[in-house]
């Protein structure tokens, strides 16, 4: 797996490629910037994989931001 963290406009600050990613990032933390529930996102995680997780995740924020 392969996470790359950019700035606003796409120029790359980190890349973490390896099977232990979880390891390197505070879930929680994700959770709570994310507003989500840390048992619904693992679980999104589980079936999905983080990538997709977080994706959706941050689709559902700007949908609720947005009205």
């Amino acid at each position: 797996m392969k996470i790359q963290f950019q700035t606003n406009n796409g120029f790359p600050l980190l890349t973490v490629a390896d099977e232990r990613v979880l390891e390197f990032l505070n879930i929680s933390a994700v959770c709570r910037f994310l507003k989500v529930p840390r048992s619904s996102f693992m679980m999104d995680v589980d079936q999905n994989g983080i990538e997709k997780a977080i994706s959706d995740a941050q689709l559902k924020l700007r949908k609720k931001n947005a009205i």
